[in-house]
């Protein structure tokens, strides 16, 4: 079957730089840019299912990313566990759960919906036998529909309907599309185009459509000769395998109140472990916006591979790698879990172009401290105070004491939001200031910054802990 006209079809935006991607770009460490990851949220989830009577009913389906509110949140429908018979005796499911997807230590919140139409339900109830009655000469795409709710928290089946190019040719026509959305209560459903979704709709295409998509995209857009041993494989590429949707191709970004797909694409030839350039597809419209990468920029399966060698005596393991632009530099952000319960663990900062190389890197606990770490250790490898306007003196009290690694001490002062760092492998460090502590009454001098709330690297030559008396 000849791929081009499935490849023509889709919408696409070629840039040669990265400049204007839809890339979260940190500042400073006011700014947290992580995400948690479903596995951990999926387990907090899991343990909430005692929020509801006769819980042990009910199962959690699956969940999907979308904004809520302005703010970008896991959606997770509660289904029957059991099958026929337990669907017979209670007709409909409580509800579902909702998690904000950017607060490190949001608790799942159970909302009271009962809903009739789902997809484990049964005969007319079944979600998927009613979107299937309205979708005559168009096929569902993914394994179920999926969950979204409006700003009332009402909540609806989505699902994305597709049909072939032609009789003869069965790829898919990537720009007429349709989208099915099915209320759960009422059970009414209405099939629209692309352009007529309704606002609260969020993500239009599957995962699973646009996960073939972008592979499409990547092997075919030069023609289907060119993909094969006999081409000359221009520009032939494929989608990195570390994202948490889409067969692990797409990792969901919000940015500016849009869903967007991501991923990387590398090299065909397994030998080459960097990112050719990156796809972002608008989950509402369907775009796919490519740019390509200038730089020397690591794949985030070696980011994860890194990441878990830098912490590898927990044995923890990594996921949701995130690309953010940190001081202009292309940087990946994995979250490490526990191997057995899928709770967070650490976060670590890897520099895209660094290889892992001393000072390219950072491990700790939560975002701000270790955004501050790893800004801190990029500017002593290279000599530079990043997004710094200066050096001031600063003399205060200390209010609070972490030492992330044995690396760096990290402090703040009363009445000072800075995040200040001791970097313990400088020649400047003395032994007696690893008793650091709250309370003592200090002196130093430390880069300034535009910002009251960024960190600030301590000058260890002047650094001075008058609290501290050693005979």
């Amino acid at each position: 079957m000849n791929p081009k006209p499935a490849v023509q079809s889709i919408k696409t935006d070629m840039n040669n730089t990265t400049k204007n991607a839809p890339m979260p770009v940190i500042k400073d460490s006011a700014e947290t840019p992580v995400v948690n990851a479903p596995q951990t949220v999926s387990t907090d989830m899991n343990n909430s299912l005692n929020s509801f009577k006769n819980s042990n009913v009910y199962d959690l389906n699956h969940m999907r990313v979308q904004m809520y509110q302005g703010k970008m949140v896991y959606v997770a429908p509660v289904e029957f566990s059991g099958g026929f018979w337990r669907y017979i005796h209670y007709k409909q499911v409580p509800g579902y759960f909702m998690t904000n997807a950017t607060e490190k230590n949001a608790d799942p919140k159970f909302i009271k919906k009962p809903m009739k139409y789902t997809p484990s339900a049964y005969f007319n109830n079944d979600a998927d036998r009613r979107i299937s009655a309205h979708s005559l000469g168009y096929t569902m795409v993914g394994d179920t529909a999926q969950l979204e709710v409006d700003d009332k928290g009402t909540p609806y089946y989505v699902r994305t309907l597709v049909k072939p190019i032609s009789y003869f040719n069965r790829n898919y026509d990537y720009t007429h599309y349709k989208v099915a959305v099915l209320n759960t209560i009422t059970g009414k459903v209405n099939v629209y185009s692309p352009n007529d979704v309704p606002s609260f709709v969020d993500i239009t295409v599957t995962p699973e459509l646009v996960a073939k998509e972008v592979t499409m995209f990547g092997k075919y857009r030069h023609g289907f000769w060119n993909a094969t041993s006999f081409g000359g494989h221009t520009d032939v590429m494929k989608p990195t395998q570390a994202g948490t949707e889409g067969g692990d191709k797409l990792t969901p970004y919000a940015y500016k109140g849009r869903i967007y797909y991501f991923t990387g694409m590398t090299s065909v030839n397994s030998h080459q472990s960097s990112i050719l350039g990156y796809t972002f597809v608008d989950a509402r419209t369907n775009t796919l916006h490519y740019y390509r990468e200038q730089g020397n920029v690591m794949t985030p399966e070696r980011a994860i591979s890194y990441a878990q060698q830098d912490i590898n005596p927990q044995n923890y393991k990594g996921t949701l790698p995130l690309l953010y632009r940190i001081n202009g530099d292309p940087t990946w952000v994995v979250s490490m879990l526990d191997r057995d319960n899928n709770s967070f663990m650490k976060y670590v900062y890897l520099k895209a172009d660094g290889n892992n190389q001393s000072g390219t890197y950072a491990v700790g606990d939560d975002a701000q401290s270790t955004l501050a770490l790893f800004e801190q250790r990029l500017g002593a490898k290279t000599g530079m105070s990043t997004g710094k306007v200066g050096e001031k003196t600063i003399s205060g009290t200390i209010q609070r004491v972490a030492k992330p690694d044995d690396k760096t001490i990290l402090f703040i002062l009363k009445n000072d939001s800075h995040v200040y760092a001791l970097d313990t492998s400088s020649k400047d460090f003395k032994p007696t200031e690893q008793f650091l502590q709250a309370g003592d009454k200090v002196s130093f001098k430390a880069t300034a910054t535009a910002s009251d709330t960024a960190e600030a690297s301590v000058s260890l030559s002047t650094f001075k802990n008058d609290s501290l008396k050693v005979k």
